[in-house]
């Protein structure tokens, strides 16, 4: 008796262990081929911000009153600051486009937040914005929808301080952004 109930055990795992076998999918013909292609080159050119080719510029924003920034949104102090490529090999690039990245300082709606904590301004942002003073999203893929603009000019942007709260308070304002170029 014990050896038939043993084997009836043995049956019975046997059977749920064929049962837990993984299901393999049968491969599924393709849709599509992407392919990709790309160009690396000794030197792209020299960036410009402002007239300096520091790797991290200074653009400094004038001393604003927090008076008439009462409301979330409202801005100050306006700022223009420009990129200027120079030294380009014409031959393999004639367009470029700016893209700010995200990071740990920039909001979930794309402005950048004070870096300073001690004694620093609260309740407020930078925005950044294009040239036709349209706001820029920091870190949203849209701005690589942007239109490469000519090498030959100068790429014009502008950054003020926003209320990003309705409580502001006085005090010194820090922070960075990290920009990539995307060249045509």
């Amino acid at each position: 008796m014990i050896y038939k109930s043993g084997v009836r055990v043995m049956a019975l795992i046997a059977t749920l262990s064929s049962l837990a076998q993984p299901v393999v999918a049968a491969p599924v013909a393709g849709e599509g081929t992407l392919n990709f292609g790309g160009r690396l080159v000794a030197q792209t050119c020299t960036i410009a911000v402002n007239n300096s080719t520091s790797v991290a510029p200074l653009v400094q924003l004038p001393r604003v009153s927090r008076k008439g920034m009462s409301v979330e949104g409202e801005t100050k102090g306006g700022t223009r600051f420009t990129f200027k490529f120079s030294g380009c090999s014409s031959s393999l690039v004639t367009k470029a486009r700016v893209y700010f990245q995200g990071g740990s300082n920039v909001s979930e709606n794309g402005t950048l937040e004070n870096k300073l904590t001690s004694h620093a301004a609260t309740g407020v942002a930078l925005q950044l914005y294009d040239a036709s003073m349209n706001p820029i999203r920091v870190g949203d893929p849209s701005q690589l929808n942007q239109t490469a603009m000519p090498l030959a000019g100068l790429m014009e942007y502008f950054v003020r301080y926003i209320a990003d709260s309705d409580a502001i308070g006085s005090g010194p304002f820090q922070t960075s952004v990290t920009y990539s170029i995307s060249y045509e």
